[in-house]
């Protein structure tokens, strides 16, 4: 589940923030593949079921890439986007079905995405000063 700060700051973004529609479009992607995973369990290996489970995660997946990618433009943006990455599990990290489960690459990519909009949005005065070593 999204922290209530990150939903704090989803609320505050406008409909057509590119990070609010990659995170709804991610959350229905999710929450579709979640349907028809439960829904085919049993009969996964008969070809029908099989089909559909990997086009729902087809589409979780280029949700999921979307999302890493997003470009972040706004402080508010960073925010929603730092809260729901932090939701976020890997593969493997628990049983399925765990909500929002992605790759660890996503989880590097979407930290790089982080790092990336600070350094872009955030006041440089706020930013700590590289020390020599």
């Amino acid at each position: 589940m999204v922290s209530a700060s990150a939903s704090t700051a989803l609320d505050a973004l406008p409909a057509t923030d590119p990070v609010l529609v990659a995170i709804e479009t991610h959350w229905a992607a999710w929450a579709e593949f979640a349907t028809v995973a439960k829904a085919t369990a049993k009969a996964r290996f008969l070809s029908k079921g099989e089909a559909r489970r990997h086009a729902a995660a087809d589409v979780y997946d280029t949700a999921t890439d979307a999302l890493v990618r997003v470009p972040i433009t706004t402080m508010a943006g960073l925010g929603a986007f730092a809260g729901y990455v932090a939701s976020l599990q890997a593969y493997g990290a628990r049983q399925f079905p765990e909500p929002y489960q992605v790759q660890v690459w996503h989880l590097s990519d979407a930290m790089e995405a982080i790092a990336e909009a600070l350094a872009r949005l955030a006041p440089p005065e706020s930013l700590p000063s590289p020390t020599a070593h």
